[in-house]
């Protein structure tokens, strides 16, 4: 994964930089998810990398914690990426605000929405709810999934990423794309019947 998927967001993000029609307001929310899975990619499977030559997560608590917080980070980055994509495609083609034009200070302003929603949400167990731990074979770190620790709050914790940052963009998603299906299907039949009157 690593050796596909570096060179490939990195391509995405040298092509974005010296191709300025690239750099078109729909497409940050796309740069954006290459730029998470580039910084994930980098950083955190680098040292799980590191960590697997040895066999275990050896590189100390503060790492640890970094590289959980920039794995689960960019981790939740991508999924409300994906979640605002559908919501600004929704937007554009059915136009629920009228003849809105999505900028780029809309889309800059959709972006710094995903990396506060995404490290917003990795970053409570550096201030005492939940924790990093290592986790799976003890190659990586991660929040802690595993225990019921009530002092901690590593249960509550969970809940709070799995309403935040997988029910509400999936919700957002689910919406977005049934909206477009409908307005697909709603147009298909007067383009049938167009391309029959036209032969």
């Amino acid at each position: 994964m690593t050796s596909s998927g570096t060179p490939l967001n990195f391509l995405v993000l040298l092509a974005t930089a010296k191709y300025k029609k690239l750099r078109a307001p729909l497409n940050y929310i796309l740069v954006n998810i290459s730029l998470a899975g580039f910084i994930f990619l980098t950083y955190s499977n680098t040292q799980v990398f590191l960590a697997s030559l040895r066999g275990y997560y050896f590189l100390g608590y503060t790492l640890c914690a970094s590289e959980a917080a920039v794995a689960a980070g960019t981790g939740l980055v991508t999924s409300w990426s994906l979640a605002v994509l559908s919501f600004e495609r929704y937007v554009v083609i059915c136009k629920p605000f009228g003849a809105f034009k999505f900028t780029s200070t809309h889309a800059a302003i959709a972006v710094a929405f995903c990396w506060i929603m995404g490290m917003g949400a990795a970053s409570p167990p550096f201030f005492g709810w939940s924790r990093f731990i290592p986790e799976g074979l003890n190659c990586a770190c991660g929040p802690d999934w595993y225990t019921n620790n009530e002092e901690l709050g590593t249960t509550s914790y969970m809940y709070f990423l799995l309403i935040t940052c997988f029910c509400m963009p999936l919700s957002i998603i689910i919406f977005s794309y049934s909206q477009l299906l409908g307005a697909l299907r709603a147009v298909s039949p007067s383009v049938h019947r167009d391309m029959f009157h036209k032969g």
